[in-house]
Formats: structure tokens, sequence, C-alpha cells
């Protein structure tokens, strides 16, 4: 056995692959902003969790909240292709 067997046996075992996998996708949504979105409105936003396939992101006004809902579809179009059709189903805004 390899050490990534192993690893990923464990991970089953101890059922951390949803917990990891919306580590992942957090990740990648802040990717992504970054990639639509200009800084000024980055750095007043906080991609905070992913839970029962909806991602919640904290930002300090409903402008930037606004702003970011725009683009909404897009980035999930993108988490989509790369994490699953199945894998994202909406966005929740936090102040």
């Amino acid at each position: 056995m390899n050490l990534g067997s192993i690893l990923g046996n464990q991970i089953k075992k101890k059922g951390l692959g949803k917990s990891i996998q919306a580590a992942l996708v957090c990740e990648d949504v802040e990717k992504v902003l970054q990639e639509i979105l200009p800084t000024i409105v980055l750095e007043r936003t906080e991609v905070v969790s992913l839970k029962d396939f909806v991602i919640t992101i904290k930002t300090i006004s409903s402008v930037i909240a606004q702003e970011i809902k725009l683009h909404e579809n897009e980035i999930l179009l993108k988490l989509r292709d790369k994490f699953g059709e199945n894998s994202v189903q909406s966005i929740k805004y936090l102040r």
C-alpha cells in the first residue's frame, strides 16, 4: 500500500471526505471571485462555508452582495464544471 491509498482509506473511515470537498470548493470560490471581481470587492468579501450544496459568502454591504449576485451564474457554472453538476446549488449572502 502506498501513502495515498492509506490516506484515502482513513479519510473514508473518518468521514472527512465531505469536509475536505467543502474546503476545496470554498478555496475555489475565492479563486473564481478573483477572476471575475475587482480587488476592492474582494477585500470586502469572505467565503464562509459550503453546507448542503449552498455557498455562504459574507460581505460588508448589500451593494457588494449585489455585485457578486450579478455574476452568480458564472460563478456556479465554473464551480460545477470543476466539482460536478450537483456540487453547488446556490449562493447565500450574509452581511
